[in-house]
């Protein structure tokens, strides 16, 4: 005869026994011990990696600094971080390896600097003009403003040759009586992300460059550094959203036959009376050159620019407007009506170990900012060394 099968309630009534909610508890509780005992390890352990690769880079950045200052000196001991750093010298740059006792070693490029970008760079909003300290500038010596750089300008591609921008003979009607005497130029119909195809880090617009106002912002990708330089005026009549690993800055320049003005009555021309910023025989063209209007359009929107602002003319500003990166003023700042200007230094360049394309340089040739390639390594003879691309 088969022996009767226990009722399935006698099964629960052991495991839901005080003893056994006991022992399942201790086992959670355990579990739990482990699983936040594992993450702290985790977490300690990343802490640890990336305080190793901090270091690395200090004695590696101290190392670079000192090869340019001494050419012969491949070697270097750092003492009180127990490091050894290695300098290899390549086309374009110097590769950098870091040995440590019990730690992988780590490696470093950075690209050779001709010498130190302009100054004025540095800070959210720089000018030699006093009246432009009004707007809460810094004033800096007249050697820190941007030069443009001749040959690079040359060498740079002209608007009239990239897709990314086209001219547009009526946009300037729209909100001038007369238009202007230049070429307009308007950032084409981008992709729907705002991706910017161009492999340039300088670029040259041979007339005004137009952000036409509207409700949307414009967005723009960028995946290098971009410097537009405009022979004429920028028009910023909406927001500007720049995104991406690149940062954009925007140039004025006049050209030979132009110069710039202070537009008192903003109505884009120039009017008796109006001071002349360069040529004091000044007669035309009435548009002038090398103006910026930021909030140029009838919403007067607040205006959110992420690029960064290099203005050989005057700096209009028609709407509170907000500039995320370096303002830099050859002149000053003119608010008009209850407008006003916020220089947000949300970014900035580091002159001493960064190129800006398009300007000179001062000073002698230095490293650029650190790039770490691995760790690991053991030989740096075949390590190749890219630096097409600005470092940053």
């Amino acid at each position: 005869m088969k022996g009767r099968r226990a009722p399935r309630w006698m099964g629960w009534s052991v495991l839901c026994s005080p003893m056994m909610i006991a022992v399942g508890a201790a086992f959670v509780v355990g579990m739990s011990m482990v699983h936040d005992a594992a993450k702290v390890l985790r977490r300690s352990s990343d802490v640890n990696a990336r305080l190793q690769v901090a270091r690395a880079r200090l004695v590696a950045d101290m190392a670079a600094v000192a090869a340019f200052r001494s050419p012969g000196l491949e070697q270097q001991e750092f003492v009180p971080l127990d490091c050894v750093a290695s300098v290899e010298r390549q086309r374009g740059g110097l590769l950098i390896e870091v040995r440590s006792p019990g730690t992988a070693c780590h490696v470093f490029s950075a690209p050779e600097l001709p010498g130190a970008s302009p100054g004025a760079f540095a800070f959210a909003l720089a000018s030699p003009n006093a009246l432009a300290l009004a707007a809460g500038g810094t004033r800096v010596d007249a050697k820190a403003m941007p030069t443009l750089s001749a040959r690079e300008l040359r060498e740079a591609p002209r608007a009239d040759a990239l897709a990314m921008l086209r001219r547009d003979p009526g946009l300037a009607l729209a909100h001038w009586d007369a238009g202007t005497e230049q070429d307009d130029f308007v950032f084409n119909d981008l992709p729907p992300r705002g991706e910017l195809s161009t492999s340039a880090d300088l670029v040259v617009v041979p007339g005004h460059l137009w952000i036409e106002p509207g409700a949307a912002a414009l967005q723009i990708i960028l995946a290098r550094d971009l410097v537009m330089v405009v022979y004429g005026n920028v028009y910023i009549g909406r927001s500007l959203r720049v995104g991406g690993t690149g940062r954009l800055l925007l140039v004025t320049a006049a050209a030979a036959d132009s110069t710039a003005f202070l537009d008192a009555d903003a109505n884009g021309r120039w009017s008796p009376g109006e001071a002349v910023l360069e040529n004091a025989t000044f007669q035309g063209p009435i548009e002038g050159a090398g103006n910026v209007y930021l909030g140029l359009g009838a919403t007067r929107a607040r205006i959110e620019c992420g690029a960064g602002l290099c203005v050989a003319g005057q700096l209009h500003v028609l709407a509170d407007s907000r500039v995320a990166g370096p303002v830099s003023l050859a002149h000053g700042v003119t608010q008009l009506g209850t407008a006003r200007l916020q220089a947000a230094g949300e970014w900035l360049f580091l002159p001493e170990r960064e190129r800006v394309p398009g300007f000179l340089t001062s000073g002698p040739p230095r490293p650029g900012l650190l790039q770490h390639i691995g760790g690991g390594r053991t030989t740096m003879a075949k390590q190749p060394l890219y630096l097409a691309a600005i470092v940053r």
